[in-house]
């Protein structure tokens, strides 16, 4: 009898535009802040995929301008977002003055991808950028599931505090704007039947990834998924979009 490969079940989430404060504010390792959020806008909120993301608003010149993060549950109903702050971003640039006080709009999650169901290994792959939904995937899976994070770059010293992580299997890749490196450390890995891989990052060091697991690796389109989080020398670019030219190759 065949065993079925690892899926995710996609939950829809009505949208909706919270009013919140800002109630901590605080620097926390590997080059991030994390911004804690809160009101009453909160008392429905739901998110309960390890990769969601929410639209995080800040006001600028009278009027509220975001990005996406991923939200993490801190405790008493309040979420936070971890801020990557190297770089100059919008966001990152306003968590770094520690806007303790301050108002704030979120929008979603639109929908929640829950855990893979079936899934027997589990493979994390990704650079700063991707270490929130790491930290939520890490948090999410049962600690008897073989479990392997390929951290790209700096910042790995984030996980420090994340439990059981003597149970996970962590190799540092030092960033290389073509991804080989990157690649070369996914396919060093034994990956197991029903194996789920999932990476995030800068999009173009994710193509030879995808490139491997949609063709060579024989793996079905369920059971792995690649996010270009952002694009080198590209402004505010939407993740929704493809990672490979290829894909717009007629």
């Amino acid at each position: 009898m065949t065993q079925q490969k690892p899926m995710r079940v996609k939950v829809p989430r009505e949208l909706k535009l919270r009013n919140l404060s800002v109630t901590d504010a605080k620097v926390i390792p590997g080059g991030f802040v994390r911004v804690t959020v809160d009101g009453d806008d909160l008392h429905d909120f739901e998110s309960t995929g390890p990769t969601d993301h929410c639209k995080l608003m800040i006001e600028r010149g009278g009027e509220f301008e975001g990005r996406h993060y991923t939200p993490l549950h801190v405790g008493e109903g309040k979420i936070a977002f971890d801020i990557v702050v190297h770089g100059d971003s919008l966001i990152g640039s306003w968590a770094e003055t520690l806007p303790i006080g301050q108002s704030v709009r979120l929008g979603g999650p639109r929908s929640s991808l829950e855990f893979p169901v079936g899934a027997e290994q589990l493979v994390l792959v990704g650079d700063a950028s991707a270490f929130p939904p790491m930290r939520r995937w890490l948090n999410a899976r049962p600690t008897s599931l073989p479990t392997t994070i390929i951290l790209h770059g700096e910042g790995t010293e984030y996980f420090d505090d994340v439990a059981d992580m003597e149970t996970v299997e962590v190799i540092n890749v030092p960033f290389g704007p073509d991804g080989t490196d990157l690649e070369d450390a996914v396919r060093s890995v034994v990956l197991a039947d029903r194996a789920y891989v999932w990476a995030a990052g800068e999009a173009t060091t994710l193509i030879p990834i995808r490139r491997w697991l949609k063709g060579e690796s024989g793996f079905e389109s369920t059971s792995y998924k690649i996010d270009g989080y952002w694009k080198r020398g590209v402004a505010d670019r939407d993740h929704h979009e493809p990672i490979d030219p290829e894909d717009n190759a007629s």
